[in-house]
């Protein structure tokens, strides 16, 4: 439905992992590698590909450190529950955002079994929603529709509003790409509401580019612009660069939309700029502005753009408009 595909940085940026620590180290001495505690850096995320890499070889290295043979009643005290309950939640996020379903889902379960031990029904909730996040990410929608019910209906009954606004966000950004617009709209509008109660400025951010989203949805282009703009100036004001690299892009794809091309491009080169200077990828926002050439008529100048950012709809557009059917053809099919 929207064509904006988030890189795996931002992920790790918006939805606020400990990206640069050790997942060894959080659960067997209970707390963060020195100079982690910074969970929001805009520094977390300068190489995507590398970052992932090291959670995964964290995550690895973690779980080969528990026994062969899983038994939970082993860990005895409750500050090692939790220190393993934080290791394997985020480990479950890690492989599953790397599409190790297996993997994730034995990390997932066994939070859930020391969660379900400790009888703490915050912690149950939060990890439902960790198992909804990844069955998302896998296209299982229903199934993570499913979870984030389930952990908003625990999460009801304890002080935990973070997680109910994460619930509600998620289920109106799954309900969104689902075509229900009403569920969606309803599910977003108790999570702005809900996040007028707490400190998390994260979630803010994504309500309102999810709202952005679905005022786009509805044709109600102005009202998405807001969204975007006030997510930008939040995102700014906690030095989440990644999340302002896809505000720019947002922006400056709702005015291609508009046809307002000029004010699209100014906010496309804005994110590209600040790519480059992060040592983010580029290639999104490259293809966006070889996409806005191409709208413009100006198949030469958005050569040099879609054919770096090398994604097949673009190029095959490219070819179209140049009357090569041939190669037009071979990116399309």
């Amino acid at each position: 439905m929207f064509r904006f595909l988030l890189p795996i940085v931002l992920i790790f940026l918006l939805m606020g992992y400990p990206s640069h620590c050790g997942a060894a180290d959080w659960v067997f001495k209970g707390q963060p590698k020195d100079g982690c505690d910074s969970y929001h850096s805009a520094e977390a995320g300068a190489s995507a590909r590398g970052q992932q890499a090291k959670l995964l070889d964290d995550c690895d290295a973690m779980m080969q450190k528990f026994p062969s043979s899983w038994d939970p009643k082993s860990f005895l005290e409750p500050a090692m529950k939790r220190s393993a309950i934080l290791g394997l939640s985020s480990c479950g996020l890690v492989y599953g955002v790397d599409h190790q379903q297996e993997k994730s889902n034995v990390c997932l379960n066994r939070a859930l079994e020391l969660a379900q031990l400790l009888g703490d029904s915050a912690e149950q909730a939060r990890i439902l929603n960790n198992f909804g996040i990844v069955h998302a990410l896998w296209g299982q929608l229903v199934i993570a529709l499913d979870y984030h019910g389930k952990s908003l209906s625990l999460s009801t009954g304890t002080a935990d509003q973070v997680n109910q606004v994460i619930s509600y966000n998620q289920i109106g950004q799954i309900a969104m790409f689902m075509g229900d617009y009403r569920k969606a709209s309803e599910a977003l509008g108790q999570s702005l509401a809900l996040q007028a109660k707490t400190s998390d400025n994260v979630q803010t951010c994504l309500t309102l580019d999810n709202l952005g989203h679905l005022n786009e949805a509805w044709g109600n282009h102005d009202r998405a612009l807001e969204c975007y703009g006030r997510a930008l100036e939040l995102k700014k004001k906690l030095g989440l660069t990644g999340g302002e690299v896809a505000s720019y892009v947002l922006l400056g794809r709702t005015y291609r939309l508009l046809g307002k091309h000029d004010a699209a491009l100014s906010f496309f080169q804005k994110g590209l700029e600040l790519c480059k200077k992060r040592g983010y990828p580029t290639d999104l926002v490259v293809d966006h502005i070889g996409d806005l050439y191409l709208d413009r008529g100006d198949a030469q100048k958005a050569e040099e753009y879609v054919k770096r950012a090398g994604f097949w709809q673009s190029l095959g557009r490219l070819y179209l408009i140049r009357g090569d059917f041939s190669a037009a053809a071979s990116n399309y099919v």
